[in-house]
């Protein structure tokens, strides 16, 4: 498709550069990259709160009982 919008484009104005054609899903996909890697990240440091969160609630609650006699 950029190949006949290339196309058309010159047939109008031969003098006209044309460069980096793409389609508006690809531009979108690659302006949300950013917030995307960074959303990830986010959610990876939030999965290891919460395992270090239930380990040591986990050990609190363990070593916290009194010693059976």
């Amino acid at each position: 498709m950029a190949g006949a919008i290339t196309k058309e484009i010159q047939t109008v104005d031969p003098e006209l550069a044309v460069f980096d054609v793409n389609s508006m899903e690809e531009r979108l996909y690659e302006s949300l990259a950013r917030r995307r890697f960074s959303m990830l990240l986010l959610g990876g440091f939030a999965v290891i709160a919460l395992m270090l969160a239930t380990i040591g609630t986990y050990g609190v609650m363990l070593f916290g009982q009194p010693a059976h006699s």
